[in-house]
């Protein structure tokens, strides 16, 4: 257990190292929900873009 604690205390450093390990989670966290929501509008974008395409054509 005390080397549990030691590795969680960082040498000391825990006071820096754990926020930045948090920030960085956030960060791509956030670019992941970010990518995910451009895709999903994109594709919807290029649906609307084919059925315009698909009604605009001769018969």
């Amino acid at each position: 257990m005390d080397s549990l604690m030691t590795y969680f205390a960082m040498g000391g450093y825990a006071l820096y190292v754990w926020p930045a390990y948090v920030l960085c989670a956030v960060v791509v966290g956030g670019l992941a929900v970010h990518a995910w929501t451009e895709r999903r509008r994109t594709l919807a974008l290029l649906d609307r873009m084919r059925t315009l395409s698909r009604d605009r054509e001769p018969s």
